[in-house]
């Protein structure tokens, strides 16, 4: 744990500017990835337009009044939004990403392996 100093503030999307930031780190002080949590849900959609300006269209959009999920991929960097009472946006690296799908289907196989109770 510790603090990051985020030098240049104007720089960052008005949506973010009020936003908690998460970062990840390797041992080896790789940074893995960053979450912005946003308090107001009400911004979803400028989210999405900002995030949108830069990376295109979303490839995932299943949207309701006041909540969403959107996902973005580029070479260089997975996005994922999601967003219910806070919005959370997630940049991970592709190795970063590759963990987290490693993480998912493990968890979906130890699932898949329990007793089904009806």
């Amino acid at each position: 744990m510790g603090m990051v100093h985020l030098a240049k503030k104007d720089k960052l999307p008005s949506w973010a500017e009020h936003s908690s930031f998460n970062f990840t780190v390797t041992k080896g002080l790789v940074l893995e990835d960053i979450t912005v949590e946003t308090r107001d849900v009400s911004r979803l959609n400028e989210i999405v337009q900002s995030i949108g300006a830069r990376f295109g269209a979303p490839q995932q959009t299943p949207m309701k009044p006041g909540q969403g999920v959107a996902t973005w991929s580029a070479p260089e960097v997975r996005i994922r939004m999601q967003c219910d009472t806070k919005c959370w946006v997630s940049f991970l690296t592709p190795d970063a990403q590759a963990k987290s799908d490693k993480e998912i289907e493990a968890s979906k196989a130890a699932n898949a392996a329990r007793p089904v109770s009806h």
